[in-house]
């Protein structure tokens, strides 16, 4: 008698691939080149979780912020969490009529300012 090999076992893909979703961090599998490393379960939630970060980052919640400029297109991205070792593993991007772009030209125009200011005092010409 002779043992039966498993017919019903599980092949993988060639093409499937396990990532770990940036947000929620579980393990999902895809068939597709997927660069943003969501679950489908975070595709699905994606607006909302875009209005939830807006909302904050205007309150003041998420401090960190960049503004990028790729092939004429200008965003913000916005730093939603980062590891221990300050790596960004995630982050929103908001494109240029977006009121969180506005609200960050403006934070980073006033830091700036401030920057300056602090380098440079005013002098007040009627001192001179």
């Amino acid at each position: 008698m002779g043992h039966a090999t498993s017919r019903y076992k599980r092949t993988q893909s060639a093409d499937e691939v396990t990532r770990t979703c940036r947000r929620c961090r579980r393990r999902y599998k895809t068939v597709d080149a997927d660069p943003d490393n969501l679950c489908e379960d975070c595709v699905r939630d994606a607006k909302r979780f875009e209005e939830r970060v807006a909302q904050d980052f205007l309150v003041g919640r998420y401090p960190e912020f960049e503004l990028v400029e790729i092939f004429d297109v200008k965003a913000c991205r916005v730093t939603v969490t980062k590891d221990a070792h300050g790596r960004v593993l995630d982050y929103v991007e908001f494109e240029k009529p977006h009121i969180v772009y506005t609200a960050a030209e403006i934070h980073l125009f006033k830091q700036k300012r401030e920057d300056a200011g602090q380098i440079l005092p005013t002098v007040d010409p009627r001192e001179i």
